[in-house]
C-alpha cells in the first residue's frame, strides 16, 4: 500500500490520461468526416481552343481527372488512418479509465 499522497497523484494522471485520450479519439473521429474538394468543374468540349494538335480543354479536362483519382485516394488512405487512430485512441481511453478506477478502489 503507498501514501494517500501517491494515490492521488496517480488518480490525476490517470484521469488526465483518459481525458487526453477521449479529446484524440474525438479529434479523430472529426478527422475521418473529412473529404478533400475535388474538382468539380469541365471546359465544354464546345470550347474549340487549339494549339497545334493539342485541344486546350482535353487537357485541362485530362488533369482535373487525374486531380479528382488523387483526392478519392488521399480520401480513402486518410479516413482508414484516421478511424485506426480513432480507435487506438479509444482504447487508450479506456485502459486509463480502467488504470483511475483501479488506482481509486486500491486506495
Amino acid at each position: 500500500m503507498g501514501t494517500d499522497a501517491s494515490h492521488i497523484a496517480f488518480a490525476i494522471i490517470w484521469a488526465v490520461f483518459a481525458v487526453l485520450f477521449a479529446a484524440l479519439a474525438w479529434r479523430s473521429y472529426r478527422d475521418s468526416q473529412r473529404r478533400f474538394p475535388r474538382f468539380e468543374y469541365r471546359i465544354p468540349s464546345s470550347y474549340n481552343i487549339q494549339i497545334g494538335n493539342v485541344r486546350f480543354q482535353d487537357v485541362v479536362n485530362q488533369f482535373a481527372e487525374r486531380f479528382d483519382q488523387h483526392v478519392d485516394s488521399m480520401n480513402e488512405t486518410s479516413q482508414s488512418s484516421a478511424r485506426w487512430a480513432f480507435w487506438a485512441n479509444l482504447v487508450s481511453c479506456a485502459l486509463a479509465v480502467f488504470g483511475f478506477v483501479a488506482e481509486v478502489c486500491s486506495w
